[in-house]
Protein backbone atom coordinates (compact mmCIF):
# COMPACT_ATOMS: atom_id res chain seq x y z
CA UNK A 1 0.00 0.00 0.00
CA UNK A 2 1.31 3.41 -0.98
CA UNK A 3 -0.13 6.84 -0.61
CA UNK A 4 -0.96 8.75 -3.78
CA UNK A 5 -2.27 12.24 -4.30
CA UNK A 6 -5.86 12.51 -5.46
CA UNK A 7 -5.82 14.12 -8.93
CA UNK A 8 -9.04 15.97 -8.17
CA UNK A 9 -8.58 17.45 -4.68
CA UNK A 10 -4.90 16.78 -3.95
CA UNK A 11 -5.42 14.90 -0.66
CA UNK A 12 -3.25 11.87 0.11
CA UNK A 13 -5.20 8.65 -0.42
CA UNK A 14 -4.25 4.98 -0.24
CA UNK A 15 -3.81 3.45 -3.68
CA UNK A 16 -6.04 0.60 -2.45
CA UNK A 17 -8.97 2.89 -1.67
CA UNK A 18 -11.75 2.67 -4.26
CA UNK A 19 -12.45 6.40 -4.08
CA UNK A 20 -11.10 9.54 -2.42
CA UNK A 21 -12.84 9.99 0.93
CA UNK A 22 -12.73 13.76 0.47
CA UNK A 23 -14.19 14.23 -3.02
CA UNK A 24 -15.24 10.76 -4.20
CA UNK A 25 -12.79 10.66 -7.14
CA UNK A 26 -12.26 7.03 -8.32
CA UNK A 27 -8.65 6.63 -7.14
CA UNK A 28 -8.51 2.87 -7.69
CA UNK A 29 -9.29 3.29 -11.38
CA UNK A 30 -6.51 5.90 -11.71
CA UNK A 31 -4.03 3.61 -9.95
CA UNK A 32 -4.97 0.75 -12.30
CA UNK A 33 -4.61 3.01 -15.34
CA UNK A 34 -1.19 4.23 -14.14
CA UNK A 35 -0.01 0.64 -13.53
CA UNK A 36 -1.26 -0.43 -16.97
CA UNK A 37 0.45 2.56 -18.60
CA UNK A 38 3.69 1.76 -16.79
CA UNK A 39 3.53 -1.87 -17.95
CA UNK A 40 2.74 -0.78 -21.49
CA UNK A 41 5.74 1.55 -21.63
CA UNK A 42 8.20 -1.27 -21.12
CA UNK A 43 10.28 -2.22 -24.11
CA UNK A 44 10.13 -0.53 -27.48
CA UNK A 45 6.99 1.50 -26.80
CA UNK A 46 8.64 3.18 -23.82
CA UNK A 47 11.64 4.00 -25.96
CA UNK A 48 9.48 5.49 -28.72
CA UNK A 49 7.55 7.49 -26.11
CA UNK A 50 10.84 8.78 -24.68
CA UNK A 51 11.96 9.88 -28.15
CA UNK A 52 8.68 11.69 -28.75
CA UNK A 53 8.65 13.45 -25.38
CA UNK A 54 12.32 14.41 -25.31
CA UNK A 55 12.53 15.62 -28.89
CA UNK A 56 15.44 13.33 -29.69
CA UNK A 57 14.49 13.23 -33.37
CA UNK A 58 14.50 17.04 -33.51
CA UNK A 59 17.85 17.08 -31.77
CA UNK A 60 19.28 14.58 -34.27
CA UNK A 61 17.93 16.58 -37.22
CA UNK A 62 19.38 19.75 -35.73
CA UNK A 63 22.75 18.06 -35.30
CA UNK A 64 22.79 16.82 -38.90
CA UNK A 65 21.76 20.22 -40.26
CA UNK A 66 24.38 21.86 -38.05
CA UNK A 67 27.14 19.63 -39.37
CA UNK A 68 26.04 20.27 -42.95
CA UNK A 69 25.91 24.02 -42.30
CA UNK A 70 29.39 23.86 -40.78
CA UNK A 71 30.71 22.10 -43.87
CA UNK A 72 29.20 24.69 -46.21
CA UNK A 73 30.47 27.60 -44.12
CA UNK A 74 33.92 26.00 -43.86
CA UNK A 75 34.04 25.75 -47.66
CA UNK A 76 32.85 29.35 -47.97
CA UNK A 77 35.61 30.59 -45.69
CA UNK A 78 38.36 28.35 -47.11
CA UNK A 79 37.52 28.70 -50.81
CA UNK A 80 36.21 32.26 -51.07
CA UNK A 81 36.87 34.48 -48.04
CA UNK A 82 40.45 33.38 -47.27
CA UNK A 83 41.72 33.98 -50.83
CA UNK A 84 40.03 37.42 -50.94
CA UNK A 85 41.59 38.47 -47.63
CA UNK A 86 44.90 36.91 -48.73
CA UNK A 87 44.81 38.97 -51.93
CA UNK A 88 44.10 42.13 -49.95
CA UNK A 89 46.97 41.40 -47.55
CA UNK A 90 49.29 40.41 -50.40
CA UNK A 91 49.46 36.67 -49.74
CA UNK A 92 47.92 33.87 -51.82
CA UNK A 93 45.60 32.83 -49.02
CA UNK A 94 44.83 33.78 -45.46
CA UNK A 95 46.08 30.37 -44.33
CA UNK A 96 49.63 31.24 -45.37
CA UNK A 97 49.93 34.19 -42.97
CA UNK A 98 52.48 33.26 -40.30
CA UNK A 99 55.11 34.79 -38.10
CA UNK A 100 58.17 33.22 -36.51
CA UNK A 101 59.72 33.54 -33.08
CA UNK A 102 62.87 31.49 -33.00
CA UNK A 103 61.99 28.03 -34.31
CA UNK A 104 58.28 28.41 -33.48
CA UNK A 105 55.85 29.14 -36.33
CA UNK A 106 52.58 30.88 -35.50
CA UNK A 107 49.92 30.30 -38.15
CA UNK A 108 47.68 33.24 -37.28
CA UNK A 109 46.09 33.27 -40.75
CA UNK A 110 44.50 29.88 -40.15
CA UNK A 111 43.28 31.08 -36.73
CA UNK A 112 41.65 34.13 -38.33
CA UNK A 113 39.94 31.81 -40.83
CA UNK A 114 38.59 29.62 -38.01
CA UNK A 115 37.29 32.70 -36.16
CA UNK A 116 35.55 33.91 -39.35
CA UNK A 117 34.08 30.42 -39.75
CA UNK A 118 32.81 30.48 -36.16
CA UNK A 119 31.24 33.94 -36.51
CA UNK A 120 29.43 32.96 -39.71
CA UNK A 121 28.06 29.75 -38.13
CA UNK A 122 26.94 31.76 -35.10
CA UNK A 123 25.14 34.22 -37.36
CA UNK A 124 23.46 31.42 -39.35
CA UNK A 125 22.26 29.71 -36.16
CA UNK A 126 21.08 32.97 -34.57
CA UNK A 127 19.17 34.25 -37.60
CA UNK A 128 17.80 30.78 -38.37
CA UNK A 129 16.61 30.50 -34.77
CA UNK A 130 14.93 33.90 -34.99
CA UNK A 131 13.44 33.29 -38.45
CA UNK A 132 11.85 30.01 -37.35
CA UNK A 133 10.71 31.59 -34.06
CA UNK A 134 12.15 28.71 -32.07
CA UNK A 135 12.68 30.82 -28.95
CA UNK A 136 8.98 30.35 -28.17
CA UNK A 137 9.31 26.55 -27.96
CA UNK A 138 11.24 26.56 -24.68
CA UNK A 139 8.90 28.93 -22.86
CA UNK A 140 6.21 27.29 -20.78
Amino acid sequence: MTMISCPDCGKDVSDLAPACPNCGYPVAEEAEKAAAEKEKKKGLEGFVDFIRKQGVVGLAIGFIVGVATGTVVNSLVTDLINPIIGAIVGQGSLDTLTFHIGDAVFNYGHFIGVVINFVIILAVVYFGFKALRLEKLDKK
